[in-house]
Formats: C-alpha cells, structure tokens, sequence
C-alpha cells in the first residue's frame, strides 16, 4: 500500500473515479473521405466535406449543418457569419503583402502547365517578370492574376472591398482567418485547401493535402517547390506566419 501510494498519492483525498468523464470536443479536422472538417459552435455542428461522403447530410440533419467542400458560397457565408474570417482591408492587407503573395504563386501555378517551356533551374524572380510580359494572353486567359491586381488597386482606391465588386466564392481567395479567433489555425487550413495553388500556406496549414498534390509535380517542379519553401517558411517560420496570417506575435490587425 505504501508503495501504490507513492505512485496515486493519498487515496483518501484523491478519488479513484473522476467526477466529470465528459470532455469537451472542439472544432477538429479528420483525414477522412479526403478530409472533413468539423466546426462547433455554441448550438449547432457544421460539417465541411465532399458531399459523396457517406452519411453527408443524413446524420442528424436537424443538429448538424452539412457543406459540400466545392460550394464556396455557402462556405464564406458560413465563416463570415461566425466571425472566423477577416475580409481584405487596406491596413492588413497592405501591411502582410498576402495578396502578392497569392499573386505569386498563381504566377507559379500557371508556369507548372507551361513547363515544356520553362527551364526551372532559371526561374528568378527576373526572369519571371520577363515571362509575364511575354505572355499577357496566357495570363489573361487565366484570369487569376489580373483578378488579384483588380482587387489590389481598388483595396488601395478605396480601403476595402464590397459584395458588387466579387461574388461570395470569389473572397476566399481575398480572405484569412479572423486572427483574434481561437479557431484561426483550422480556418487557415481550410482556406489553404480552397487556395491549391499556393502551395506555401498549404504546406504551412496543411500538409496532408500539400503532399498529396507535391507527389504529382514533375522533379522540376518540386525543386522550385522546395527552393520556395526554404527560401520563405522554412527560414523563419514564426516570421511568415506572423506577416501573412498573424497566427502568432506580429502586428495589431484592423
């Protein structure tokens, strides 16, 4: 017995059956059915998935509020309804420069469908300028990159943007997670998983689903991949997590 108590303490005062066997499950993200993400809130549950998913809306549909991953409109309306995202205003936008980081990596995103063309091992930022000013009709036909400009000079004309100026779907791409709430690291990894193309917040909030896209690259590409990540995140990481998403320390957002 004196040696059982070494180990539990006193028995009189410690009980052997816990009082409170119920913990409390916050929002979580599980790898299933390619990744569902679960969002509690103080009534209701809400499930972000792929809606081929089974059970998808059968399971307590009167508790539980089911998404379909691809429905981004439903998707922004429900984080910005929560207060879980911050929407693109000139202070925070133009203090991290996430925007042209976004831009970048669309840039980059269009070079990998080009690469026949492209030698990686000459890909500086110099030399990425000159691709773009030779091939203003790629990147028009694309549209993501004179999106991301639009959207730049009006945040700067006028502080923030408005619903006539994009469609709900469309904000993700302008969006992070609210930095003041608690659930921001789970919001930014969905965010990420909505963005594919920069592939440095998705290594950085998910990477699960970064290497399930990286083993698809050509070894070109996952140079310049790798290079990227050194050069940026993995260099310092608290600093570029501060500076795009103020996930910790940084500076007082708008």
């Amino acid at each position: 017995m004196v040696e059982l108590a070494a180990k539990t303490g006193d028995i009189r005062n410690n009980e052997l059956v816990p009082q409170h066997l119920v913990f409390d499950q916050g929002s979580y993200w599980a790898n299933h059915f390619g990744g569902v993400f679960v969002f509690r809130d103080e009534r209701t549950t809400t499930i972000i998935c792929d809606s081929k998913a089974p059970g998808f809306r059968r399971s307590r549909p009167w508790q539980v509020s089911y998404l379909d991953i691809d429905d981004h409109d439903r998707i922004f309306d429900y984080l910005k309804s929560t207060n879980r995202l911050q929407l693109p205003k000139k202070k925070w936008v133009k203090k991290s420069k996430l925007l042209e980081h976004r831009c970048e990596m669309v840039i980059r995103d269009i070079l990998r469908d080009e690469e026949e063309n492209i030698h990686f091992d000459d890909l500086s930022d110099s030399n990425i300028r000159s691709w773009l000013r030779s091939n203003n009709r790629k990147i028009a036909r694309d549209g993501r990159y004179g999106y991301y400009q639009d959207m730049l000079d009006k945040i700067d004309d006028v502080g923030e943007l408005s619903s006539k100026d994009i469609t709900k779907g469309e904000w993700l791409m302008l969006c992070r997670a609210n930095p003041k709430h608690k659930e921001k690291w789970l919001v930014n990894r969905l965010v990420s998983r909505l963005t594919p193309f920069d592939f440095v917040s998705r290594f950085v909030f998910d990477k699960q689903g970064f290497y399930e896209v990286y083993q698809n690259y050509s070894d070109e590409f996952k140079q310049q991949v790798v290079s990227k990540l050194k050069n940026t995140y993995l260099s310092d990481k608290q600093d570029l997590r501060a500076r795009l998403y103020q996930t910790e320390g940084g500076y007082s957002h708008a």
